[in-house]
């Protein structure tokens, strides 16, 4: 059995994939970041709560914060697994 992701892991998962698809509906986006139907739901809402994301009309798009955080979890995986490669 594989290693179950993290919250952080989940988050960026789904930032990730209203990135990559601005006009994405709900469904693409659940199967994108891989989640059950509930963990997805309270998460999106916790979310779109932090300001994070938004809902226009069908879809879900990324607020300035949202990308900053994309921008600085894709800083920290490309540092963190520098460091798993030298080890």
């Amino acid at each position: 059995m594989g290693v179950r992701r993290g919250r952080m892991e989940m988050q960026f998962d789904l930032l990730k994939a209203i990135f990559g698809n601005p006009e994405a509906r709900i469904t693409y986006l659940q199967h994108k970041s891989n989640m059950m139907r509930p963990t997805f739901q309270k998460m999106l809402g916790e979310m779109a709560q932090s300001g994070l994301l938004v809902k226009e009309s069908r879809f879900y798009s990324l607020t300035p914060k949202g990308r900053d955080v994309l921008k600085r979890f894709q800083e920290l995986s490309e540092i963190l697994d520098r460091k798993i490669q030298v080890l």
